[in-house]
């Protein structure tokens, strides 16, 4: 080096002597130093411009990258004469140059990891880019050239999705420029395997005004192989579920039929058998198979109840009825038990509650039996006591002791009126402010508590407090669990205090409903019940009845009710027997029936396919379904073919004979 600026010397502090000839190379750094000093040299033996990159110490001891760029010189005769040179500080450009290197390559690295490749697609040469870690996925050589079909279709995707991805790419091209899009689809890689990735991509433009258009597509390749094959997977566990929960109602149809069936047959061969009994031991044999084929009953309607519940099957009927009828009635039938296990049950009304309600009043009465039962049962001596208050209703005297039924009259609020002997027009009533929203119903016994680890499984499902309960105390540990859910369908929840030894409180709410318009009552010493059929006069028939049962000891039950309340009963065994029958009496003009009786599980012909022949053949008279399937949504689907009521297996006697009275007008 013959000649260095002032620059130089101010920028690297070597003086003007020290930096000439080889003296310059100096303020390299080492590990630069012998390659910059090669290249230089070989561009001179070649009489050729060179350019170096090296990293040169500065004045303040520091190492910055810089490059050093030379060209050529040649003299008039065209010798070579040396080199004209710069140096260049490209510190800040290197160091930013090296960032980008280190976040492509953890972009790399981080893309082999997550398992998604880059695509760019330049729409006016037509040409397909990939990343490495595309190329890695879909199988491509390094050097191999992307291979595209004349509808833009990469030839690694699968060929049922062709038509998919199609649809995608034109619809790409017409998005907004903001805007992306993303389509799941299936590749094939090199080695033939498919797996399914998440295409994700965005179409860029470039022009101005009416000239701008799009001209690129960026996208993202992502493997979603495995999440596909886990939602696959989820999806078949949550359709064996299905399945499985339906293959369970079912079989708890099924069971429901065949239990009730016999069940009809048991009870209602003792309730014959007992008119011809009067030795009091032989009655009283009979009123067992009678209680116990009702205890039965009730568990299989328990089971019932639960798996429509859980099947999503239990509907709610909702109507409005008065709650102080509903409670006198469950007072009623669970003051016999009390008696029976010498226990002292209370009905207290703490204030005034509403007229009249709007909710479910069977399944509210399901669980106050429910509750109140089970504090009779699990109570060895002491009381049971039910109190009933309305929430939100104001009460002058809200601190006021709580008042037992039989002196309500003492007590009686100020702010509503007394329902007693007085007839509806003599009783004066108070209009409701609105605020009540909830009925809420108090179970407290002083029978033998719970322990915490009772509690906590108390609304389980099949479980009782321990084994030792279910032995002493029987029952199937489902009445709870059914009476929280339906609580629940009744807009409101149970919830429950005890103490092992000191007794339980359950606390139940219902919705009350729209009651605004409805005046508010305060209980009175008596209430007549009313839920349950007043005693009326046997009824006479007088009409002609068919009966359709697969079995016979149905049919004969059956027809034993009828004729001895007056009917003439003809009888066949199925379904398809009834239709050639009714169409025998009407191409021979015989009187046809009034009405027809038709058990709805037969087989050959069932009774659901049998009163859609019926009303093809032209009978018009009403059809009684009898059912002993109780999740199907009987009521529905006996009306939808053609019955006009149906009743529940076993039958009721009484029930029977009204309905059949009412649809013949006999």
């Amino acid at each position: 080096c013959t000649f260095l600026s002032q620059r130089w010397h101010q920028y690297t502090g070597q003086s003007e002597s020290g930096a000439l000839g080889f003296g310059w190379t100096h303020a390299i750094h080492p590990d630069d130093r012998d390659a910059a000093r090669d290249i230089f040299l070989a561009a001179a033996e070649q009489q050729e411009a060179f350019e170096l990159d090296f990293r040169l110490q500065t004045v303040d001891g520091r190492y910055r990258w810089a490059i050093d760029a030379g060209h050529p010189r040649f003299d008039n005769n065209g010798e070579f004469a040396g080199f004209v040179g710069t140096v260049i500080d490209a510190h800040d450009r290197n160091e930013a140059q090296a960032a980008i290197r280190v976040s492509e390559e953890r972009l790399r690295n981080a893309a082999e990891a997550a398992g998604f490749g880059m695509l760019h697609v330049d729409l006016d040469q037509n040409a397909f880019s990939y990343s490495q870690e595309l190329r890695r996925l879909i199988g491509l050589a390094d050097a191999a050239e992307p291979q595209i079909s004349a509808d833009n279709i990469p030839n690694w995707i699968h060929p049922e999705d062709h038509a998919a991805f199609v649809q995608f790419y034109q619809r790409l091209l017409g998005l907004p420029e903001e805007e992306g899009a993303r389509i799941d689809h299936r590749i094939i890689n090199a080695d033939g395997e498919t797996r399914w990735v998440r295409l994700q991509a965005k179409t860029i433009h470039t022009g101005d005004g009416a000239q701008r258009r799009p001209t690129q597509i960026i996208g993202t390749v992502l493997d979603i192989t495995q999440q596909r094959e886990f939602e696959t997977s989820l999806n078949d566990a949550r359709a064996q579920a299905v399945a499985a929960n339906e293959s369970k109602s079912e079989f708890l149809a099924n069971m429901s039929h065949e239990i009730r069936t016999p069940m009809t047959a048991i009870l209602g061969y003792a309730d014959l058998l007992r008119e011809h009994i009067t030795a009091p031991e032989a009655i009283s044999h009979l009123s067992t198979i009678r209680r116990n084929g009702d205890y039965l009953l009730d568990i299989i309607n328990d089971i019932l109840d639960l798996s429509k519940i859980e099947a999503g099957k239990l509907e709610v009927q909702r109507e409005r009825f008065d709650p102080t009828r509903l409670v006198e009635d469950v007072r009623s039938i669970m003051e016999v038990r009390a008696t029976e296990n010498n226990l002292r049950l209370e009905v207290i009304y703490d204030g005034c509650i509403p007229a009249l309600i709007e909710s479910d009043g069977k399944r509210l009465k399901q669980i106050l039996i429910n509750l109140v039962g089970n504090a009779i049962k699990f109570t060895p001596h002491g009381k049971v006591k039910l109190v009933v208050r309305a929430l939100g209703c104001p009460t002058p005297n809200s601190q006021a002791p709580e008042v037992d039924l039989q002196t309500t009259q003492s007590h009686a609020n100020s702010s509503c009126s007394k329902l007693s002997h007085s007839t509806p027009e003599e009783q004066k009533t108070q209009p409701n402010s609105g605020s009540v929203d909830t009925l809420q119903f108090t179970i407290t016994d002083t029978g033998i508590g719970m322990s915490d680890e009772q509690l906590k499984k108390l609304f389980r499902p099949f479980e009782q407090g321990d084994s030792s309960v279910s032995r002493h105390f029987g029952g199937t540990g489902l009445g709870l669990a059914i009476s929280r859910r339906l609580a629940g369908m009744l807009g409101g929840q149970i919830e429950v205090e005890s103490q092992l030894g000191c007794g339980s409180t359950f606390q139940v709410t219902v919705a009350v409903g729209e009651v605004a318009d409805v005046p508010m009552i305060h209980p009175s010493d008596f209430i007549a019940p009313s839920l349950q059929s007043p005693l009326l006069p046997a009824l006479k028939l007088g009409c002609y009845v068919l009966v359709v049962d697969d079995r016979r000891d149905i049919r004969f039950l059956s027809k034993r009710l009828l004729t001895r309340a007056g009917a003439t009963v003809d009888e066949c065994e199925d379904g398809q027997l009834a239709v050639d029958f009714l169409r025998e009496c009407m191409a021979l003009q015989r009187p046809c029936p009034d009405l027809i009786l038709l058990d709805m599980q037969m087989p050959n012909l069932d009774g659901y396919e049998t009163a859609l022949q019926l009303r093809q053949l032209g009978f018009e008279g009403p059809i009684i379904a009898l059912t002993a399937d109780a999740m199907q949504g009987d009521m529905n689907r006996c009306i939808e073919c053609g019955c006009n009521d149906y009743l529940s297996k076993p039958i009721d006697a009484e029930r029977l004979v009204q309905l059949v009275s009412q649809m013949t007008k006999t």
